[in-house]
């Protein structure tokens, strides 16, 4: 540069040659031979070798009546269209079927490969019709009104949602089509909003209306969307972009709704929205991609945090390795004219910069004047922009050079705070060194893929050449066409890795894509390689194109646990530049490990050398300590006799066996006078109970407490309110109104809003903050004075679950909670009932064998009120070790002090019965997935079984100290959450029986002679998550099968286990600590304490729990409420459970591991069960029951007439 001239930043300078090429013309586009085969691509050799001729940012490509016909169509494609968009605003389903047709058309010609995406449109805000536009000036005032028929007469203005008036406050600007007009609110009086012009206009009928800051509370995909999304899954589109997304629960409906359908099908989230911005993260967590849609984001928001925002969405798709798309006005003025402004052209320029793997075009191709040029501009653009990043960044792999190292794809739940970098995932750090290799050796990728997982995260790490992938998976070839810098070309697979990798260089050379003597880079990999072959794969044809293969060599299994080794071999082609190149991996339980690649230039060898040994010293280190843990489980575990097997070999079939309920010894017959439920067969009605009633209803954030305000919404159509009481969220910054409406857009509650009248269902859920902790629940005067004047029946949900927290925690809520909500329900003048959600285990002091049955016993060692003081008023140690004391004391030695809080706060609610309200306590077992509808399989916390299936699925679990006879008592949660509401039905009808003592149910799936023993349960857990891994399993071998895998309690065998499995514990967290995730550490701790909690000996026990109460309830309800309030489950046939724990284990992957199992979850209930009929006074004999795991050497887990065989606490 010479003296008298001004520098110019290289940014900049990028910045305008790219508008000055776009504004001159520039166009080094490709041309299409077009023969009835493949088209080819007609490219100088020169610029075949030049990658920059390959634009990397995709273009999505809005479809309309300027595009439609299938000439135009097929010139967008041919002209760069990657993703075609049908907008579900316009159209019907005829005319985007046409579309639909004519891209397959497309693909099918072999001319390219073109995505299709479906645009939903959404909930929205309107104003009605009017008999004539409006010509509004500023500083005149209109009325809008939620009154249909008001028309503009006298000023009145129509709106077509009933909550406008709930949803602004006097001071709110009303923004009518995006901010082509504003008023301001002025006041609310009834069903009328005042408002007075801004900024004036012509206003129309049905113009869409937004609060600016604000978003509707509607549901976020509406009776209209869920057609278009049924024609999407029946025509076979790639992606949906789901509109006006709130949150990531409706995210989470829709895929559950997808694979349901066995659809796989993208789902972008349109961040449009006030709401979608404050839940930003857990929203790019939920989905598969997300679009700025900085439209709608700008009528909400203020106009100058649009470009902010814009930065965060896309680098926080960026960090998770999500696709992102910016939109909305990139080049508007080219609707009319045909050229774009220099601002336009920076737009689109930006957009690249910030690292989108997609920009997008609306109006300009859906109905503008020059389709054709103005996508030719976005990818002269796009090209110039990336070729720029590179001329004058050099290498550079995370698109803008403000936007902070993206070295690790973020996970759910992991860190994002600076200077804690999210360790890799095997696959990702085999990715990211892919990359770093391609890049020095200036080479392109070649990427083998049936599920396009491996493509998926090389663009992620965004090399500087392209990424050509094949697969044969014409779906997802379609869906990579999304994902920037990767060209997605179908071929089958041969059996032969170097025949497949032979066809693909032909293939790519005939597309003209390589030539003689350029480097390619080869890559095979993933979680599922597709070839095994132990051989290094070099290839080299005749024109030195220089091939350089990633493949397994070798194996090694120590003693079934399989660890594997990778190795990379490189042959330099004339003129290479690939100085030397290794890399180290291990391989734990067949997923592929870290793959480390380190390309090192001839200077650097020294500093190679030492990487080199420290790697290798860390890798060795690993890798024995490992092999001992692996060994030591193997040697301890396989040599198990047949006494240890239960004496009989296990059964194809591992359930509960079918038994003889006379064969049991043990437990009396309660007689009538002693079951506390009376009335006629068919006399109880949950539903008229609650007609006009108001409930109060604590832990509605729960999973009870949701399936029970969901089951109130569902069905109990004459309900009048419901109060739920919730705490502020002040790790989201939610209040309680924004906490409910988060939960009533969860999964218990998708069916509720399809209907019609949703909005006023929902309107019956009210949402009062307060807090069970504090005195008086933390509620002002007035509000305690609204409830104690309006509430007629209280449930009682809320719960700390945690089984070893200390004692003091769990009191806070579990007792002092409770007394406080008692206080409350003595001030209610119209409260006649009051359940109380308990644990069967309240009573878990009692001896093995002993027969608990549906009553109160005496409190042990003095009053509730004296040992609750007593341990609230020591300090936490102190607390602890008392509370212990007395449960020894009890003959309970290492029973979790929730039991005690339980047992003190069931003792302090019997205190008040009748004082005014009646009391009923309901006592589940072990609370698993709902059975049956609306959502088969639904699971809302990690807790108890759930807890159990999880450390089995993730390798947390490699043995139980469970007997084949030991039984998990596990119940459907949809079964207790009808138990609670028909408790509190019977208290309002009088059919519970008047007197001093409470109503006490048991609830439970045992309870009908059909145990569930936890060796059919862990088999079930292993056989869903060999088929479907966790993306996460600590295990070196394979998940244990628990019908081989167990010993006696308190054996030396099982110490040495228990020694095993904390080497193998505290090896893997000294790893991920090594590996910079202590977070991950500690949770892997944390899972080995809760796993040796499960099989501690205190918690290997057998109590018989009575049922009669609840299975009399069960027989009073009308028949038509029978299925809706299922209490009882006694299956017939063994494919019942089969079918529950099936779903079960697909929730536990859908909701607790947040992943889609590769399969279709069973949307509909167990198949129907009858309750067996009984007679008064005598045992039953079911006609047939569960086989067992254990055969007939299962002898322990049997039940007599009513009365339940319980192995395990809950």
């Amino acid at each position: 540069m010479g003296h008298g001239k001004r520098s110019v930043s290289p940014s900049r300078r990028a910045e305008r040659d790219v508008a000055a090429d776009a504004l001159a013309g520039y166009s080094r586009g490709v041309v299409l031979d077009k023969g009835e085969g493949k088209a080819k691509l007609a490219l100088s050799e020169k610029e075949a070798i030049d990658s920059s001729v390959f634009r990397k940012t995709k273009m999505v490509c809005t479809i309309g009546p300027t595009s439609c016909s299938r000439e135009n169509l097929f010139k967008l494609a041919d002209a760069g269209m990657n993703v075609a968009r049908m907008n579900m605003s316009h159209g019907d389903h005829k005319s985007h079927k046409a579309v639909v047709d004519l891209v397959k058309e497309y693909n099918q010609l072999g001319r390219g490969n073109v995505a299709l995406m479906l645009d939903t449109k959404g909930p929205e805000v309107r104003s009605g019709d009017l008999s004539e536009p409006i010509d509004m000036k500023a500083g005149e005032r209109y009325t809008f009104t939620i009154e249909e028929g008001a028309n503009g007469a006298n000023g009145r203005i129509s709106v077509n949602y009933d909550g406008f008036i709930e949803d602004v406050s006097v001071g709110d600007t009303l923004l009518v089509d995006g901010g082509i007009m504003s008023l301001k609110l002025l006041a609310i009086e009834g069903r009328d909003v005042t408002c007075q012009v801004v900024d004036g206009g012509v206003m129309k009928s049905r113009r869409h209306l937004n609060i600016r800051g604000k978003s509707a509370n509607l549901p976020a995909i509406t009776e209209r969307d869920w057609l278009d999304i049924k024609f999407g899954v029946d025509v076979g589109v790639d992606y949906y972009a789901l509109s006006f997304v709130r949150n990531a629960d409706v995210i989470y409906e829709l895929k559950h709704y997808l694979a349901q359908q066995g659809a796989a099908i993208g789902v972008l989230a349109k961040i449009e929205s006030a709401d979608s911005v404050s839940h930003l993260e857990e929203i790019l967590d939920a989905v598969d991609g997300a679009m700025v849609a900085r439209g709608d984001l700008g009528a909400e928001l203020p106009v100058e945090q649009v470009p902010f925002w814009q930065a965060r969405i896309v680098q926080g798709c960026r960090k998770r390795g999500k696709p992102v798309i910016v939109a909305t006005n990139m080049l508007e003025s080219m609707i009319t004219n045909p050229t774009p402004t220099r601002a336009e052209v920076s737009d689109i320029a930006i957009a690249v910069r910030e690292g989108a793997d997609a920009v997008m075009l609306s109006g300009e191709t859906a109905f503008g004047k020059f389709p054709f040029k103005a996508v030719e501009v976005m990818g002269t653009v796009a090209k110039k922009t990336e070729s720029s990043m590179l001329s004058y960044s050099g290498t550079r792999r995370y698109g803008s050079e403000e936007a902070p190292p993206i070295d690790w794809i973020v996970r759910p739940g992991h860190s994002d705070a600076p200077g804690q970098m999210t360790s890799p995932g095997l696959s990702e750090m085999f990715a990211y060194h892919a990359t770093t290799m391609a890049n020095t050796i200036k080479t392109s990728l070649v990427v083998f893929s049936r599920k396009g997982n491996m493509p998926a995260l090389l663009s992620h790490y965004r090399p500087d050449h392209p990424i050509y992938t094949f697969t044969e998976d014409r779906a997802v070839q379609r869906r990579l066409a999304l994902y920037h810098g990767v060209t997605a070309i179908y071929m089958p697979f041969l059996d032969s890795a170097e025949e497949t990798f032979k066809r693909a260089i032909q293939e790519l050379k005939e597309r003209r894509f390589v030539v003689g003597g350029q480097q390619v880079a080869i890559v095979q990999s993933g979680r599922t390689p597709i070839w095994r072959s132990a051989s290094t794969h070099v290839i080299q044809n005749k024109e030195d194109i220089l091939a350089v293969v990633v493949r397994l060599i070798s194996s090694a299994s120590v003693k079934g646990s399989l660890l594997k080794t990778w190795s990379l071999r490189a042959a330099a082609a004339p003129g290479g530049e690939l100085a030397m190149a290794w890399m180290t991996s291990l391989i734990a339980m067949g997923i592929l490990a870290t793959v480390v690649i380190v390309p090192v230039a001839q200077d650097a060898k020294r500093s190679s050398t030492a990487i080199t040994s420290r790697i290798r010293t860390a890798a060795v280190g690993v890798l024995a300590a490992l092999a001992v843990a692996a060994a030591a489980e193997r040697a301890l575990t396989t040599p198990m006799s047949g006494a240890w097997r239960g004496g009989a070999a296990r059964p194809k079939r591992r359930l509960p066996d079918t038994r003889d309920v006379g064969a049991c010894s043990g437990g009396a017959v309660l007689q009538d006078e002693e079951i506390a439920v009376t009335g006629a067969p068919g006399s109880l009605s949950v539903a008229a109970a609650y007609a006009g009633a108001t409930v109060l209803l604590t832990g509605g954030s729960g999973f009870v407490g949701s399936l029970c305000l969901a089951a109130l919404l569902r069905d109990c159509a004459q309900l009048r309110r419901v109060y739920v009481l919730l705490r502020p969220d002040a790790r989201r910054g939610l209040d309680a109104r924004a906490r409910l409406q988060r939960l009533l857009d969860g999964p218990a509650f998708a069916d509720l809003w399809r209907g019609t009248g949703a909005s006023d269902l929902r309107r019956k859920a009210v949402a009062v903050e307060g807090d069970l902790a504090e005195t008086g629940l933390g509620l002002s005067a007035p509000a305690m004075a609204a409830l104690a004047a309006d509430v007629d029946v209280v449930l009682h949900c809320a719960a700390s679950i945690a089984f070893d927290a200390p004692i003091q925690t769990l009191l806070a809520t579990n007792y002092e909670g409770t007394r406080h909500l008692l206080a409350l329900v003595a001030r209610m003048r119209r409260c006649t009932a009051f359940v109380q959600v308990s644990s069967a285990y309240a009573n878990g002091h009692f001896p093995p064998g002993t027969t608990v049955h549906e009553r109160l016993y005496p409190l042990p060692g003095g009053g509730h009120a004296e040992l609750a003081a007593q341990l609230l008023g020591m300090a936490p140690d102190e607390a602890d070790k008392e509370a212990a004391r007395l449960l020894t004391a009890w003959g309970a030695p290492g029973l979790p002090p929730y039991c005690l809080s339980k047992r003190l706060a069931e003792a302090l609610a019997a205190e008040h019965n009748g004082r005014p309200a009646r009391i009923a306590i309901v006592r589940p077992s072990i609370v698993g997935a709902t059975a049956g509808p609306p959502l088969h399989g639904y699971i809302g916390n990690a807790s108890g079984a759930t807890g159990m299936a999880l450390a089995i699925g993730t390798g947390i679990a490699t043995f139980t100290c469970h007997v084949p006879s030991h039984i998990l008592d596990v119940v459907p949660g949809d079964h207790v959450a009808a138990a609670v509401l028909t408790a509190g039905a019977a208290l309002v009808q009088g059919a519970a029986a008047a007197g001093a003592e409470p109503l006490v149910l048991h609830v439970g799936t045992s309870a009908c002679a059909t145990p569930l023993s936890s060796l059919s349960f862990g088999d079930a857990a292993r056989e869903h998550f060999e088929a479907h891994p966790p993306p996460v399993r600590f295990t070196l071998g394979r998940l244990v099968r628990y019908a081989d895998v167990y010993v006696p309690a308190g054996s030396a065998w099982f110490a040495l286990l228990v020694a095993a499995s904390d080497l193998k514990f505290w090896v893997l967290a000294r790893a991920l600590e090594a590996s910079g995730r202590p977070a991950l550490a500690r949770r892997v701790l944390a899972g080995s304490r809760a796993y040796k909690l499960l099989n501690s000996p205190a918690l290997d026990f057998h109590l018989r729990f009575t049922t009669f109460a609840l299975e009399r309830l069960q027989a009073l309800l009308a028949p038509r409420e029978r299925a809706a309030f299922r209490m009882v489950w006694s299956p017939a046939d063994g494919d019942a459970w089969h079918s529950y724990l099936a779903a079960y284990m697909r929730g536990v992957s859908r909701f607790c591991l947040k992943q889609n199992p590769g399969i279709s979850p069973d949307s509909s209930p167990v198949p129907e069960i009858q309750p067996l009929p009984s007679k008064r006074g005598t045992a039953r004999r079911p006609a047939s029951s569960m086989a067992s795991s254990a055969g007939s050497a299962c002898t322990g887990a049997v039940t007599r007439g009513h009365m339940v065989h319980v192995g395990a606490r809950g």
